[in-house]
């Protein structure tokens, strides 16, 4: 049997694996069932994006409060967009969201036509900054992580496809660590 590849929401992973209609998910932490196993594989930080020509472009930081004064791309729903919520409310910023994605394939190719400008995950646009399709700018008053885990039941006993992928996974990220250190 082959491996089958869905994409859902948060909750939705968590719910299939608890019920049993899927082995695993790979899901953003927190993850606090106490059914679940988390195994984490990948920690990664949120940086804005811009087009190439856009005036944060050239800049290796700048602050929440800069990068508001542009217009927008957030994600639909999630960590992230609730993370950027909460940093707007504590800083007491009122963003202009020019539009709200559900996908980060959308989000790079709206920023890179100048629709706005985002936030996302530095591993995510890596081939685009090598490309110059999009530039990637710190914040230099904040820190947004996501960590993302391998998450399945405690419970469940795995097939060898899945103990393997897991494996797979929990080394890629020993040799990523390894790497960056």
């Amino acid at each position: 049997m082959g491996v089958g590849i869905k994409r859902l929401e948060h909750n939705k992973i968590l719910e299939a694996i608890v019920e049993n209609s899927c082995d695993f998910g790979v899901v953003s932490m927190p993850v606090n069932d106490k059914r679940l196993t988390v195994v984490p594989i990948h920690r990664d930080e949120l940086v804005v994006i811009t087009p190439p020509d856009h005036p944060l472009a050239g800049r290796e930081k700048a602050t929440v409060a800069e990068v508001v004064e542009y217009p927008l791309l957030l994600p639909k729903v999630g960590r992230t967009r609730d993370a950027l919520e909460e940093l707007f409310h504590e800083r007491r910023l009122k963003p202009t969201v020019s539009m709200e994605l559900d996908s980060s394939e959308l989000m790079k190719r709206f920023v890179a036509v100048s629709v706005g400008v985002g936030f996302i995950p530095r591993s995510n646009v890596v081939e685009d900054l090598q490309a110059k399709a999009l530039a990637a700018v710190t914040l230099a008053d904040a820190s947004i992580q996501r960590e993302l885990a391998l998450v399945f039941r405690k419970d469940k006993a795995l097939s060898r496809a899945a103990l393997a992928f897991i494996d797979i996974a929990v080394k890629l990220k020993t040799a990523v660590v390894r790497a960056a250190d």
